[in-house]
Order: structure tokens, then sequence, then C-alpha cells
């Protein structure tokens, strides 16, 4: 995702970086996923909203981090 290349603080585009070194350890290794992704880095989040309602500047989000799952075809 080329969003990832935005800086967050400027909103300047860096089209190397992260890309560059998601490629050193996130190249899909699994057959089925390689041949549709190509060798493209991969990086994902699952998220779940545990109460609805909007969020500011300068409000408290917290994360909950749980076992690093296997990149996986639903």
């Amino acid at each position: 995702c080329l969003v990832t290349t935005n800086d967050p603080d400027t909103g300047v585009m860096n089209m190397k970086e992260p890309l560059r070194t998601l490629r050193k350890y996130r190249i899909p290794t699994e057959p089925d996923i390689l041949k549709k992704t190509g060798p493209l880095p991969c990086l994902g989040i699952g998220c779940v909203v545990w109460k609805t309602g909007d969020i500011a500047v300068g409000d408290d989000v917290f994360a909950d981090v749980g076992p690093q799952p296997k990149m996986r075809e639903k």
C-alpha cells in the first residue's frame, strides 16, 4: 500500500521507504500467496471496534496486540 510511503508528520511521499525495508522480511513465502501477490511486501492489520463514536485529535486510542498470525488466505 502506497499510503505507507507518506511521512505522517509532513505528508511527503517517499517511494523508497518503508517499502525497501519491508522487502527484506515481508515477502510471502507460501506459494499460493506468492503466486497472487508476486514478490511484493505484505503488511496488514486486523481491527475490531469495541466502542463506536468519534475520535478527535488528543483523544486516547488503545491497541491490544495479540500473537503474530501466519499470513493466510480467506
